[in-house]
């Protein structure tokens, strides 16, 4: 009997000892024989010849990276097929998707998984007909503002003057005119009237009423000019003057009228027509918006003058010959 027991209790232990490694060794077994596959991929992959790759870790990333660029099946039969070799893997996306090359030379081989990720994924996202989930609609945005135009230079210059705009202008004032031959000084008022053409041309016509008097050896003579011209101007603008200058041509009627004789002779009240050309420089400076002021100088030869004598025949004045007269008015633009 004590013998019987102690076969027993040294059986009981050898069987334990004999049934736990069998245990641990299926064990075992199963945990090697566990599905790879436990991440599943919108599109499926297949490995050939790739038993030296880590499959776990290479679904695990194409999963992030399918996740990342919303990579989903298109249509059933879609795959991917990775072919390994020695030096690296064919893979093609199949149904006719197209395919590429990866080389593992260099690559250490716990990196070969993560560079033949990058691949697939980027040969997926690339085809043509692959799906795509629906991505989250993007936040509307905010209205652009209107782009307010910037004021141009023109704009930001203060309205033009009637002056600077205005085709008519009309100014009075007064006039000196000093006759070279005989020496006589006339002076009286002017009306002129400017009619611009274009933005350098302009014409201009003046009224002029003139007085003055000569003294000569023989007789004090009176003068009594009522003249009028015409001028075509070219104009330039310079340091806020406007400026003027042409040629022009005067005609009036020129009366004499001589007031003492020496003795024996008698004078007499001689009237004509008087004319010639003339080179007219005109000066103008707004005052403000309507007002201005003008200034000319004009020269010029009196080719058609009037001659007075006495009654034996001795010439008392000549107004023929060179003249010059200078004119201060102010005006008003229309």
């Amino acid at each position: 009997m004590r013998r019987a027991c102690a076969v027993l209790l040294f059986w009981v232990p050898a069987s334990a000892l004999w049934i736990a490694p069998g245990a641990r060794a299926d064990g075992a077994d199963s945990a090697d024989t566990a599905p790879t596959d436990t991440v599943t991929l919108p599109v499926p992959i297949e490995l050939e010849d790739c038993s030296e790759l880590d499959e776990r870790e290479l679904r695990k990333l194409l999963a992030i990276e399918f996740d990342t660029l919303n990579i989903a099946r298109a249509q059933p039969g879609e795959r991917v097929l990775v072919r390994c070799a020695a030096s690296g893997a064919r893979v093609t996306f199949e149904p006719g998707h197209g395919q590429a090359e990866v080389a593992f030379s260099g690559t250490a081989s716990a990196a070969r998984a993560r560079l033949l990720a990058l691949t697939v994924s980027e040969l997926v996202g690339d085809a043509p007909a692959h799906g795509t989930r629906a991505k989250p609609p993007a936040p509307p945005r905010a209205p652009r503002p209107v782009p307010t135009p910037a004021p141009s230079a023109r704009s930001e210059q203060p309205p033009e003057s009637a002056n600077a705009t205005s085709r008519v202008r009309v100014s009075a004032g007064g006039a000196l005119r000093y006759m070279a031959r005989p020496r006589a000084a006339l002076w009286g008022p002017q009306l002129a009237l400017e009619l611009t053409l274009s933005r350098h041309f302009s014409l201009a016509a003046e009224g002029r009423l003139e007085l003055g008097k000569t003294s000569t050896q023989f007789a004090q003579v009176r003068w009594i000019s009522e003249r009028a011209s015409l001028v075509a101007l070219y104009r330039a603008a310079a340091a806020g003057f406007e400026l003027g200058a042409g040629p022009g041509a005067c005609l009036g009627r020129l009366s004499l009228s001589p007031s003492t004789v020496v003795a024996g002779g008698i004078g007499h009240e001689v009237s004509g027509a008087w004319a010639g050309p003339e080179l007219v420089v005109h000066m103008r400076r707004d005052l403000g918006r309507v007002l201005f002021v003008l200034a000319s100088v004009e020269g010029g030869v009196t080719t058609m003058p009037v001659r007075a004598n006495a009654s034996d025949g001795r010439e008392l004045v000549d107004s023929g010959g060179i003249f010059f007269s200078a004119t201060l008015g102010l005006g008003a633009a229309l």
